[in-house]
């Protein structure tokens, strides 16, 4: 596996791409923690950032089922389930 990091330009008008990574947003984004990326943080022309959360406003609100609902589904018994309780 490897490790990533989140950086962005220090010039939001750089075209930076990284061999295997890919370009840049101007934003930021992850890019594969490797020599070229440390090389380019030394050279202070990518800074290291806190990746931003996903924001709650992105995702779609949940559907409220309302009162007149129907109950959701009992679970289903599995054959593990059914190993675990010794039947």
């Amino acid at each position: 596996m490897s490790i990533m990091m989140y950086v962005r330009p220090a010039d939001p008008k750089a075209k930076l791409v990284h061999p295997v990574s890919g370009r840049l947003p101007a934003t930021g984004g992850d890019w594969l923690a490797d020599q070229f990326t440390f090389r380019l943080l030394q050279d202070r022309a990518i800074l290291i950032e806190v990746k931003p959360p996903v924001s709650a406003a992105l995702s779609p609100p949940a559907a409220d089922p309302g009162p007149d609902a129907p109950p959701p589904p009992a679970p289903v018994e599995t054959k593990a389930d059914a190993k675990k309780d010794g039947k």
